[in-house]
């Protein structure tokens, strides 16, 4: 039964849904069940004005530090097995809704794979708020044992670590049976456990004014699903795909969330990191 209220109340952020680089591959391992054939997988990233923090960021996407981290072996075999297209910048899409990157305060990572983080260093003042153990994991690994995990930490700023917010730290707040932390004290912007993709993979939840259907409710999902297809057909990614994840079971659950969440909130809409589809039609009319 689709349900009106929303999963928690919150004051409203102004909301911009930016593509930042892209990647092809096939839509059958996004998704089991998908046709064979190669499809676009945008890099998305959110910039959000709250009222008094200022400007956030929910994950980077791609920018030319990603081409810096792999241009030497082992971390060039990320990029040989990935091809990477980049056609603007973290400044450029900043630019064109009336910001700077020196005016992020607060950058929340999803986690730290090389597409949601490569555009860390472009933000020298923000803070970086992320599951601790995304952050343990990304600067314990180097060489082939990292690209192995997709991560890349020549990517990370130097001083990383002291500007570090683990969300387990904030308050924790319940949304609809999963646990959330409220990251600046309004419930504005409230980080959500999605686990099994990477270690502390987390999601953001917030309230926006407009929007395609007239606003309401935002949760930006990262990479518990790659596409609003998958969580509403409950499609998980191919089995080879998915015993690369940190916990495989733990995935499956979490797109089980998300699909539930999806079908009972008439007012949430799930935007997945990489879905050309969800993009598109946020940004329809824009």
């Amino acid at each position: 039964m689709l349900l009106s209220q929303p999963l928690l109340e919150q004051p409203e952020v102004e909301f911009h849904w930016l593509r930042l680089g892209r990647c092809n591959q096939l839509e059958a391992l996004s998704r089991k069940g998908g046709p064979w054939k190669n499809i676009e997988f945008p890099s998305l990233a959110a910039a959000i004005k709250h009222p008094t923090e200022g400007w956030v960021m929910f994950d980077t996407g791609y920018s030319q530090h990603f081409f810096d981290a792999t241009a030497r072996m082992p971390e060039r075999l990320y990029r040989t097995l990935l091809p990477v297209h980049l056609d603007t910048s973290i400044a450029a899409e900043l630019g064109r809704i009336g910001a700077e990157p020196e005016e992020v305060r607060r950058v929340v990572v999803s986690h730290f794979h090389g597409d949601h983080v490569a555009g860390l260093r472009d933000l020298p003042n923000a803070r970086i708020s992320a599951g601790r153990a995304g952050l343990e994991q990304v600067t314990s690994l180097r060489g082939i044992s990292a690209v192995r995990h997709g991560l890349l930490p020549a990517m990370l700023p130097e001083d990383v670590k002291s500007r570090f917010d683990a969300v387990e730290e904030r308050t924790a707040v319940s949304v609809d049976g999963l646990t959330g932390w409220d990251l600046v004290g309004d419930r504005s912007l409230v980080a959500v456990d999605l686990p099994g993709h990477m270690p502390g993979h987390i999601g953001l939840l917030l309230t926006v004014a407009d929007g395609p259907h007239g606003g309401g409710q935002v949760l930006l999902a990262g990479d518990a699903a790659w596409s609003s297809r998958a969580i509403r057909d409950l499609q998980p990614p191919a089995r080879p795909v998915a015993a690369m994840f940190d916990d495989p079971g733990a995935a499956r659950s979490t797109l089980s969330s998300l699909h539930r969440l999806d079908a009972d909130h008439a007012d949430l809409t799930i935007l997945p990191a990489h879905c050309v589809e969800a993009f598109r039609e946020w940004n329809a009319g824009a």
